[in-house]
């Protein structure tokens, strides 16, 4: 007695050429829909040496803190001379200040060590083209800092309406400029 439940051998070769066929034919499908180029989602990789502008920002307020701090330390220097580091902080002063400002910048480490390091400091700002006469190096730590972060960050992202919008940086920064020594508590 035969199973009828099985197909011939030339009916189950016929199904299979139809399921590739429709296999095939969805991959192409598929292709002409998405086309032959990759789908991105958001996914950039970009050049590190592409500026951008998150690197901008960042680079503002690294020289901005950096003109705040304004000091020095002993591991900015490699003996008596600017190490890389001691340059790149330098780089940020520079920038955080404001053309025809002075450049503050405080050498907060021993003593002994102040002379030789305030050379270094003065020769790298004159060939960074900071005029001799707006170059100010003093011994120890910057006495002069604006008010603490850790002051001022509560109040600078108030909500409004439900919505954090920073408006009121304006007015915390106002009041710590009024709070400040004569000129707006910094340089």
């Amino acid at each position: 007695m035969m199973n009828r439940n099985f197909l011939s051998k030339d009916a189950t070769m016929k199904n299979l050429n139809y399921t590739r066929i429709a296999a095939l034919a969805g991959l192409a499908f598929s292709a002409l829909v998405t086309g032959c180029h990759p789908i991105i989602h958001g996914e950039q990789f970009i050049d590190k040496n592409e500026v951008t502008s998150i690197g901008k920002f960042n680079q503002a307020q690294s020289a901005v803190g950096a003109k705040e701090d304004a000091m020095l330390y002993d591991q900015n220097f490699h003996g008596s001379e600017l190490n890389s580091l001691g340059e790149g902080k330098l780089d940020l002063i520079v920038k955080g200040t404001t053309a025809g400002d002075p450049v503050y910048v405080y050498l907060n480490m021993p003593h002994d060590q102040v002379a030789a390091r305030q050379a270094a400091v003065t020769a790298y700002l004159k060939t960074e083209g900071v005029a001799d006469t707006s170059i100010i190096v003093a011994e120890g730590p910057n006495t002069n800092p604006s008010t603490p972060t850790a002051y001022n960050i509560g109040a600078v992202y108030k909500g409004d309406g439900g919505s954090f919008n920073g408006s009121a940086a304006a007015e915390t920064s106002d009041a710590a400029a009024g709070a400040g020594a004569p000129g707006g508590g910094g340089h």
